[in-house]
C-alpha cells in the first residue's frame, strides 16, 4: 500500500522553518523519549508551582517550553560553529545567519540581511550558479551537496547544502569550511 503524502504545514518562528504538523508517532524512540521527560518535568513543575492541573491554556504554554527546548538543541549546534552557516528558503531569503555569519558579514550589514535576498549578495554569474545547484537540489532527492568556491585569502571552502523534510527541498545553507590547521591545544580547558 503506497504512504499518503500529507500536506505538511509550517510556521518560521525565530528565523527557524518548522513543521507544526508533524505526529508524535512520526519521531524516533529517543526524540520521544526525550520529549516526554521534557513534557513531565515541566508538568511538574506547574503542579508544584500552582497546586492544580494545568488548564488548557497552562498545556499550551508548557508544549511551548518543551518546543522551545527542543529547538534550542539544534539551533545551538549552529550557533556555536566558528564558521559561517546561512540558511535560505527556496525563494532565495536568508531565514536565519549563526553568529559566525553575522560577523563575517558585519560590512554588509550583519543580521539584518535576514530577511532579504542571498542574492542581493552575489553578482549575476554567481546568482545563475546558486539557481542552477537549487535546480540540482530539486531534480533528486540524492542531489545534497556541492562544492562552490574556494577563498584562498581565507583558506576556506565554500559549499551549498540542500535542506530537506521527509525528502522535500525546502531550503538550503552555505557552508564554510576552514582548511586552516587548529591551534587551540587539545582539551584546554584552563
Amino acid at each position: 500500500m503506497a504512504k499518503s503524502k500529507k500536506t505538511k504545514i509550517h510556521k518560521k518562528i525565530d528565523g527557524q522553518l518548522l513543521q507544526l504538523n508533524k505526529k508524535f508517532s512520526d519521531l524516533k524512540m529517543k526524540q520521544k523519549d526525550k520529549i516526554t521527560g521534557w513534557v513531565y518535568e515541566e508538568y511538574r513543575k506547574y503542579v508544584t508551582e500552582y497546586d492544580k492541573v494545568p488548564d488548557l491554556l497552562a498545556d499550551e504554554q508548557i508544549v511551548e517550553v518543551v518546543i522551545d527546548n527542543y529547538v534550542s538543541f539544534y539551533k545551538s549546534i549552529v550557533d556555536q560553529d566558528r564558521a559561517s552557516v546561512v540558511i535560505c528558503n527556496l525563494k532565495h531569503e536568508i531565514i536565519y545567519m549563526n553568529p559566525a555569519a553575522v560577523t563575517s558579514c558585519a560590512k554588509r550589514g550583519g543580521d539584518k540581511l535576514i530577511g532579504r535576498s542571498l542574492l542581493d549578495c552575489h553578482n549575476p554569474e554567481s546568482r545563475d550558479k546558486i539557481q542552477r545547484v537549487v535546480d540540482w537540489f530539486a531534480a533528486d532527492k540524492s542531489h545534497n551537496f556541492v562544492y562552490t568556491f574556494h577563498n584562498e585569502k581565507l583558506n576556506k571552502d565554500v559549499y551549498m547544502v540542500a535542506l530537506r523534510d521527509e525528502g522535500k527541498l525546502i531550503g538550503y545553507y552555505e557552508k564554510h569550511e576552514y582548511r586552516n590547521v587548529e591551534t587551540m591545544k587539545q582539551y584546554d580547558l584552563w
